[in-house]
């Protein structure tokens, strides 16, 4: 069994995933550049997550979920273009979906920290 099938943040980043693509799908094409960059930055918070859980190391598997974050700010700063820009983007969904990023982000940082900083085996 892959590792990273029983991590918290990984069910969290695919239920983001999810929400997102739900979100997008009704865009019209006009946003079609939006509603790409925002599924790849949400595959992407999911992949390194996989990705990391692989690694040898807890070094190497915190790298990736630095990387994680870095997608993760990437995918809320597309919400934030879309509420502006785009005419399908409801602020009460913009506004659930910045939560759970938050609630992610937290996640995240903090499972980053227990890579680095705890001598326990990750």
């Amino acid at each position: 069994m892959f590792r990273f099938f029983n991590l918290r943040v990984y069910q969290l980043a695919k239920q983001l995933q999810r929400k997102t693509i739900f979100l997008s799908r009704e865009w019209p094409g006009e946003f079609g550049y939006l509603r790409h960059q925002l599924r790849r930055a949400v595959l992407s918070i999911v992949l390194n997550i996989a990705e990391g859980s692989g690694k040898p190391t807890k070094k190497d598997f915190a790298r990736y979920i630095g990387n994680s974050l870095g997608s993760l700010h990437e995918t809320v700063a597309c919400f934030d273009t879309a509420r502006e820009e785009c005419p399908l983007a409801d602020s009460s969904v913009y506004e659930e979906l910045v939560s759970e990023a938050e609630e992610l982000q937290k996640q995240l940082g903090a499972f980053y920290k227990k890579l680095l900083f705890n001598p326990e085996r990750n």
